[in-house]
């Protein structure tokens, strides 16, 4: 009997799900921790929820060019960041941070040269995911 590919084992996408989340947050808050000195739980969250979404645009359309990709990646980071922004530093007021002094930026909370930064990692990514996909679930699509 031929195995159950990994993507048709509910269970399996719950651990797949888990692990990526994990990992989105723990390497986020890492990246900010090597930046800036610090980070805020919240950054967790974020983190977590831009990783598994980038993973799932390169699982699910590889076909689509890397750049394609990086750029929804990208936009999709930078609606998190605004939309987390809006709710923990002018809802809460937990000045978590404050673009107001970069270029091109929108109510301090999302600014261009963060967006071109997300588009520049998401390129990599896109590695990133298909060997977690190969190698951590052991998965050739």
């Amino acid at each position: 009997m031929k195995p159950v590919p990994y993507y048709h084992n509910p269970l399996q996408r719950v651990v797949e799900a888990f692990f990526l989340l994990l990992c989105g947050g723990v390497l986020y808050c890492g990246l900010e921790v090597l930046g800036r000195g610090w980070s805020h739980p919240s950054m967790a969250v974020c983190g977590a929820l831009c990783f598994y979404f980038v993973y799932r645009v390169n699982e699910r359309y590889t076909r689509v060019p890397v750049l394609m990709r990086a750029l929804v990646g990208a936009l999709f980071i930078t609606g998190v960041e605004l939309f987390a922004g809006c709710l923990l530093n002018l809802g809460l007021g937990l000045a978590v941070w404050d673009y107001s002094n970069m270029p091109y930026h929108f109510l301090g909370q999302i600014c261009l040269p963060y967006s071109i930064f997300w588009f520049l990692l998401c390129i990599p990514l896109a590695g990133v995911s298909r060997l977690i996909r190969r190698h951590v679930f052991l998965s050739n699509v």
